[in-house]
């Protein structure tokens, strides 16, 4: 059985060789009567010798399926050189490499069986790992487990944020490990479209979503000014208004706050008004309201020490020291209404929970004014008796960037000699 036609070997007499051929997937086995060399071929057939016996039958081996002499091929498989040698009909189980999982298509055992001597895969792959443990940086998150356990490899998962924001960004499950967990976030947003401003030029659909805290402009069609931009109020996530008013409109009312900034240097009364403007403009950007509706008066601080001003002098400032002063300012914003007022006042105490950034945006549009002041090129006097810090003129684009880069951090506001901050 399973040998090709023994038509050849009859009739020979008692104690003749017979070469066996087996059929392909076969070979001889049990015990060989006579083995001769020169009848051996390479490829699939081996050649056997049966002797014709005393009782005129053949004795000698016979032809059994052949055990797997190599490994299987299944792509992105682990080491199987283990399965070398497995036995005609017997399986090994297969490994797959890191990232990757045993899976049978459609569905079957996840082994690989030997027959006659070539491997039988079936439809066993071994198919990019899902992800089964929880995305990174959970704490964020609620009910991670059933919104991402078990997320396909090289699909997204968008977990719900506990305290009810969105999710950055999707992240990404490959080969069984999540990517971008690390860097996903929680963040609030307003969801719900703005209610709409008259005299606005357009719909305001673009500012959904908008995170919490930032802002969304708003253009007014002719003869009409913005009173601010649309922000998303970081607390409550809900839309602090703002109007389109006619271009001359007269505000009746009006919010007041004073405070005292330390490090503000100012040399004269016109010095003081340029960063006094600076700072009312700093504070306008900063809370999303009109430049225009902003004033800011700085008081005459108090000379500091001799001795304090002389070590702090920075070369190039002239009479610009760099001493601890104390001003008192009077910042004050028209409003078109108690309504918007209230507006204003929600928006200035939003942003005095956060004084080191309001500070340095301050800092740093103070600076700008000083750097970028019409006539200002060279380190020549100004009109007010103190250096000028302006950028040089000619040179190209890549002068002006680097002399505007050194101008700021020469500057005493924003150079951080000391920082600027608002006294206690």
């Amino acid at each position: 059985a399973n040998s090709s036609s023994l038509a050849a070997c009859r009739g020979l007499p008692r104690a003749a060789a017979c070469p066996l051929q087996c059929l392909a997937g076969h070979s001889p086995s049990g015990s060989a009567a006579l083995v001769r060399d020169d009848l051996l071929k390479p490829g699939a057939f081996q050649d056997f010798s049966l002797m014709c016996a005393e009782s005129s039958n053949f004795t000698g081996p016979h032809c059994e399926p052949m055990p797997c002499e190599s490994y299987p091929v299944l792509p992105r498989s682990a080491d199987l050189s283990n399965c070398i040698g497995t036995r005609h009909g017997k399986g090994c189980a297969a490994q797959c490499e890191v990232g990757f999982t045993r899976v049978a298509f459609p569905s079957g055992s996840d082994s690989m069986v030997c027959l006659q001597g070539a491997w039988r895969l079936g439809g066993l792959q071994c198919a990019p790992s899902a992800c089964d443990d929880a995305p990174p940086a959970a704490a964020q998150w609620k009910d991670n487990t059933n919104t991402c356990l078990g997320t396909a490899s090289r699909e997204f998962c968008s977990p719900d944020c506990t305290w009810g924001g969105l999710v950055t960004s999707p992240i990404l499950c490959l080969h069984g490990k999540w990517l971008g967990g690390d860097i996903a976030q929680c963040k609030r947003y307003c969801l719900e479209a703005p209610p709409e401003v008259f005299g606005a030029s357009e719909g305001l659909a673009h500012c959904v979503p908008t995170e919490a805290g930032g802002f969304c402009r708003i253009d007014c069609q002719a003869g009409y000014l913005e009173s601010g931009d649309l922000m998303c109020d970081i607390e409550q996530q809900k839309w602090s208004p703002v109007a389109c008013e006619p271009a001359d409109y007269n505000h009746a009312f009006k919010v007041t706050q004073s405070f005292d900034v330390k490090g503000l240097h100012c040399s004269s009364s016109s010095s003081a008004q340029t960063v006094a403007e600076a700072l009312a403009s700093a504070v306008a950007r900063y809370v999303g309201l009109a430049q225009h509706l902003f004033r800011a008066e700085i008081q005459a601080a108090a000379e500091p020490p001799q001795a304090e001003a002389e070590s702090t002098r920075i070369s190039g400032f002239g009479n610009a020291v760099l001493a601890p002063i104390i001003s008192s300012v009077i910042l004050s914003v028209r409003c078109a209404s108690e309504e918007s007022c209230a507006v204003v006042r929600r928006r200035l105490g939003i942003a005095s929970r956060g004084l080191p950034g309001l500070a340095a945006a301050i800092a740093r549009r103070i600076c700008e004014v000083r750097c970028l002041a019409p006539g200002s090129a060279g380190a020549g006097a100004g009109a007010s008796g103190e250096a000028s810090l302006g950028v040089a003129s000619g040179g190209g684009d890549s002068v002006a960037i680097a002399s505007l880069a050194a101008c700021m951090a020469r500057c005493p506001e924003a150079g951080g000699r000391p920082p600027l901050l608002f006294s206690d």
